[in-house]
């Protein structure tokens, strides 16, 4: 059941309108007591009104879980709602690190989104993405159709760049050892139709990422190449994604 029909009432009330008008200044701490009950209701309006990047986090994983599912039933079907989960293995000296579990793709997801927002937005409401670009990040493939909308092989797997990410975390996840924001914006490019892109030097690129070549594309960190069509698998995808290349040109 989907309950954003009633985030109106919440809006008409003086409280709340205080509580907007302090956090629209972005200046500051700003602090209220809420309702354990009533949290997810005040961070679906929030979000919807404020339309600014939003980071929930809260003390225990076990909780950002629980609270990651009673947004979605208070959010328009639309929004695109995030969880960055906490590692389920330590980041030294473990043999399932290079392993690309639920968690991973999950949290790769969530970091891919925040980077490409800030590298589309980094001037606030003036960058769009191209109407025909195609960005590639280190965790994600990203094809923007011109509505703000990212698709991707599987339509109703979607990633929103034009409307700020909503995402929920705990601070153990939050701790957690991860690539540095410089690193994983540096690994964001982007591909456009029609534009020169060389094959060879792009699976060279991926592999340096840790992506592995093989004959079939069947698991996130894949990629494969025949003539001129290229498959990858990013973590965070549902799907692999596929490139066709006419020479050096990238057709689709």
């Amino acid at each position: 059941m989907n309950l954003s029909c009633l985030l109106s009432l919440l809006k008409e009330i003086p409280a709340y309108r205080q509580l907007v008008r302090e956090l629209s200044t972005a200046k500051g701490e700003h602090k209220a007591s809420i309702l354990d009950a009533a949290k997810p209701y005040l961070i679906a309006a929030l979000y919807e009104e404020l339309d600014l990047p939003l980071i929930v986090v809260t003390a225990q994983p076990e909780s950002a879980r629980k609270l990651h599912e009673q947004i979605r039933a208070w959010c328009s079907p639309s929004v695109e709602l995030y969880r960055l989960p906490e590692l389920d293995f330590l980041p030294y000296g473990s043999s399932q690190l290079s392993a690309v579990g639920y968690q991973m793709m999950e949290r790769l997801r969530a970091l891919a989104t925040l980077a490409l927002y800030q590298s589309l937005h980094s001037t606030p409401r003036l960058l769009r993405p191209d109407k025909s670009g195609l960005a590639m990040t280190g965790g994600g493939v990203f094809c923007d159709d011109g509505r703000g909308t990212v698709p991707r092989n599987d339509e109703k797997e979607r990633v929103k760049v034009d409307k700020p990410p909503l995402v929920v975390t705990s601070a153990l996840a939050i701790m957690s050892k991860t690539i540095p924001h410089r690193d994983f914006v540096s690994a964001c490019h982007i591909l456009k139709p029609g534009v020169a892109t060389e094959p060879v030097g792009l699976l060279r690129r991926w592999q340096s990422m840790g992506y592995e070549m093989e004959d079939v594309v069947e698991v996130p960190g894949q990629m494969s190449k025949r003539g001129g069509i290229i498959d990858v698998f990013p973590p965070c995808s549902q799907l692999p994604v596929r490139i066709e290349f006419f020479g050096n040109q990238t057709e689709s």
